[in-house]
C-alpha cells in the first residue's frame, strides 16, 4: 500500500499513484498534521516520486512491505499485527478522541457509515458531548423564552 502514494503538492495531503486505486477506485486526498507533514517532507527518498520507496527508489511493493511488517512487529513481541492494523489503531484513536464518526468514514473511504460504527464503542461519551456543546440558556432571557 505505501508504494502507491506520492505528494500531490497540496500541503499536507497524499494521493495515489500510478496504477493503484482503492476498493471503490474513488481518489481520495489524505489529510496530514503538519508534524507528519515535516517527516515527509524530511524523509529521503532517493530522488524518487514515491513517498515510501525501496533503496532504489523504485516502489514498494505491496505483498513485501506487508511481509516484512509483520516480521518487524513480531520481533517487537507484537502478534498477529498487519498494516492494515494501522488502519484500524488510527480509526480507533480518532474515535477515542471524539472524533465524529462521519468524518472517520470519510478519511476511511468506506462508503457506508454501517463499517464505521464498528469504532462506536470507543467514543462512549459521544452523547454527551454534543450536548456539551450547546449552550442552554446563555444569553437568553427569561422573557424570550416564556411560553404563552
Amino acid at each position: 500500500m505505501a508504494r502507491i502514494y506520492q505528494r500531490t503538492g497540496k500541503k499536507g495531503s497524499l494521493q495515489a499513484k500510478g496504477d493503484w486505486h482503492p476498493k471503490d477506485y474513488e481518489v481520495r486526498h489524505i489529510p496530514l498534521n503538519e508534524k507528519l507533514v515535516k517527516v515527509i517532507q524530511s524523509h529521503e527518498r532517493n530522488g524518487s516520486l514515491y513517498v515510501f520507496c525501496n533503496e532504489k527508489g523504485g516502489p514498494l511493493i505491496g505483498n513485501i512491505l506487508s511481509r516484512d511488517f509483520r516480521k518487524l512487529a513480531r520481533g517487537c513481541g507484537i502478534k498477529n499485527a498487519s498494516i492494515h492494523t494501522l488502519r484500524h489503531t488510527f480509526a480507533s484513536h480518532m474515535a477515542m478522541h471524539g472524533v465524529d464518526l462521519y468524518t472517520i468514514q470519510k478519511l476511511l473511504g468506506h462508503s457506508s457509515i454501517k463499517t464505521t460504527e464498528i469504532y462506536a464503542h470507543l467514543a462512549p461519551n459521544y452523547l454527551q458531548s454534543a450536548i456539551s456543546k450547546l449552550s442552554f440558556g446563555e444569553g437568553i432571557s427569561r422573557k424570550e423564552i416564556a411560553v404563552d
